[in-house]
């Protein structure tokens, strides 16, 4: 047997949940948990204020900052107006309150309401993601841009026309009513700009309004109320920016042991969006990666937990791991992809009894008992006969625990009852037991008297 032995703050830290903060700075804010690197307050994130990569969060009620948190708390991103609204460890993401660009018209087509943006993540550690996001262009008459003008990098857009509403089908953005397309890897910054062919006065009465957004993929799917302003204007935009650490890669960064960020029990990735890495609990680890001591032992026999090993199987927590085995009395390798564990029955005797209705001879019982602990019914010998033959007696002092399995009753109304030994032991035979008789008690199948007939010899066979 392997023991090992650990110290105690490491079991202790095994069974509550891991940190997610720095020591003595704030988790939360309003209902967000915002794990370290990033943080509220000095000395609370990675970075120094105002540095271009600073993981500065500001936790405000309304237009005040603050330094405690409530429900109706909400965090932005470093010291701007950007609204954070989800925050994750693995993957490295967030996911921010955006905006959208709209151009509407009147019957006679001139223009009556307009708004472009454009957002920046410059000096953060945020870049847009390439895989989350989508470029969405919403209208029947409506042409948009997305692009970064200020260093000319890229461009890229779409198109949507519908004659009528007819043509327009829910769930479908593919150029009726609405468009999509990709943006690149690595970006930081975007433009977006709209306009339209014919002002929308062939489809002005269903539709007065162009729309367009870069926003999470998994959050939009085009219906025809999206050709509605009314319904635009409800609605929350959400756009994902994944992170990383600085901006050099993993091997490089191993080499610096001051800034490095991972911590012990964790691995490092480089970034495939743009430069940087980020830190990773290895198998076996949950928790912060970032923090010194964040990732810690998962129990992975705990109660709920969805290991690989099979029924019956014993689950033995390790440092990192666990292991599956098979108790004693089974054989095989434990693991539900593997040989899982199967009753040993290849050396155990078994001994057929017959019950019926003859009159007692000798005035001695036995009980069934349930034993919880292997799950089976075990027959316990608690009176023996007071005169008992050698054969008898020597099965009573050597027989002590058994399965037990009742058959059907026969036309003759005999019970068979298959008792297997589970452990093996020899017991010696002799003609003058053939029709040795004791009392028997069982409950389950109403025999309130019976006697036991043995017959010929204890009929021995392997399973």
């Amino acid at each position: 047997m392997l023991v090992i032995s650990l110290p105690l703050s490491l079991v202790v830290a095994a069974i509550t949940d891991p940190p997610l903060a720095l020591p003595g700075c704030q988790e939360k804010c309003g209902n967000l948990i915002i794990p370290y690197p990033f943080g509220v307050g000095k000395g609370c994130f990675k970075g120094h204020d105002n540095s271009y990569h600073s993981y500065q969060i500001t936790c405000a009620v309304g237009n005040s900052s603050s330094s405690n948190s409530n429900s109706s708390s909400k965090a932005y991103v470093g010291t701007g107006d950007i609204e954070i609204l989800e925050m994750s460890l693995d993957p490295p993401e967030i996911i921010v309150s955006s905006y959208y660009a709209f151009q509407c018209f009147n019957s006679s087509g001139a223009e009556t309401l307009m708004q472009t943006y454009w957002m920046t993540m410059g000096g953060t550690p945020f870049t847009f993601s390439a895989t989350r996001n989508k470029f969405i262009t919403i209208g029947c008459d409506t042409m948009a841009n997305i692009g970064e003008y200020v260093d000319n990098d890229f461009m890229s857009g779409c198109m949507s026309l519908c004659g009528d509403m007819k043509s327009v089908r829910n769930g479908s953005c593919s150029g009726i009513g609405c468009c999509q397309t990709s943006i690149p890897y690595n970006l930081k910054r975007f433009d977006v700009a709209i306009g339209s062919l014919y002002n929308h006065t062939r489809i002005w009465q269903s539709n007065p309004c162009s729309f367009a957004v870069l926003a999470d993929q998994n959050w939009f799917t085009f219906k025809l109320s999206d050709l509605s302003v009314d319904n635009f204007n409800k609605s929350t935009i959400p756009v994902v920016m994944d992170w990383a650490i600085g901006n050099q890669t993993c091997e490089t960064a191993v080499r610096h042991k001051k800034s490095y960020a991972c911590g012990p029990n964790s691995y490092c990735s480089n970034s495939t969006n743009g430069p940087g890495y980020g830190c990773f609990c290895t198998h076996g680890f949950q928790g912060n990666p970032y923090l010194p001591r964040g990732c810690q032992d998962i129990d992975e026999c705990e109660k709920g937990y969805n290991n690989s090993c099979s029924p019956k199987a014993i689950c033995t927590n390790l440092y990192g791991s666990y292991n599956c085995s098979c108790p004693q009395g089974y054989y095989g390798d434990g693991w539900i992809n593997g040989s899982r564990c199967t009753r040993d029955q290849r050396s155990l005797p078994l001994i057929s009894i017959i019950l019926d209705s003859l009159p007692l001879v000798y005035d001695a019982s036995f009980s069934l008992y349930l034993n919880s602990t292997y799950e089976t019914f075990i027959l316990k010998l608690v009176e023996m006969t007071p005169n008992p033959s050698p054969t008898i007696n020597g099965l009573l002092e050597s027989l002590s625990h058994y399965q037990i399995s009742l058959g059907r009753k026969n036309t003759n109304g005999e019970i068979s009852v298959f008792i297997t030994e589970m452990y093996f032991h020899e017991v010696a035979q002799s003609d003058e037991d053939k029709r040795d008789v004791v009392k028997a008690e069982e409950g389950e199948e109403n025999l309130k008297e019976a006697s036991l007939t043995i017959e010929n010899q204890f009929h021995m066979a392997e399973r």
